[in-house]
């Protein structure tokens, strides 16, 4: 994990487990809505992003939460899965600004693609 999440849910399964209900607990209070990142080859879980501070009379929402397993820091998963969850959304980045966004994260995974 890394330390600017004010929890560490790789603690330990128990700190895990509190992670997990309260992001289950958010979604049932339609105030988030969290995700699971999963690996599309081996469909194994790799880690969470979340859809927080929603506001529908402002259509707009954050995305965060992200944590991403130690073997996956620095593979463009956490991109990857940002542009997933936006593409998802409604309301993330204002419709003129997405092109450029999502072009930017474009950029940066392809220029990880073709580091050795």
């Amino acid at each position: 994990m890394r330390r600017r999440l004010p929890v560490d849910a790789g603690r330990s399964r128990e700190a895990f487990a509190a992670w997990l209900e309260d992001a289950l607990a958010g979604a049932a209070a339609g105030v988030e809505v969290p995700f699971a990142v999963v690996d599309a080859r081996s469909g194994a879980p790799i880690g969470s992003t979340r859809y927080l501070m929603l506001r529908p009379e402002h259509r707009g929402l954050e995305i965060g939460w992200t944590w991403m397993a130690r073997e996956r820091w620095g593979t463009g998963a956490n991109v990857e899965a940002k542009c997933e969850v936006r593409d998802s959304a409604w309301y993330a980045i204002v419709d003129d600004d997405w092109p450029e966004v999502r072009a930017n994260l474009e950029r940066r995974l392809a220029a990880r693609r073709r580091r050795p």
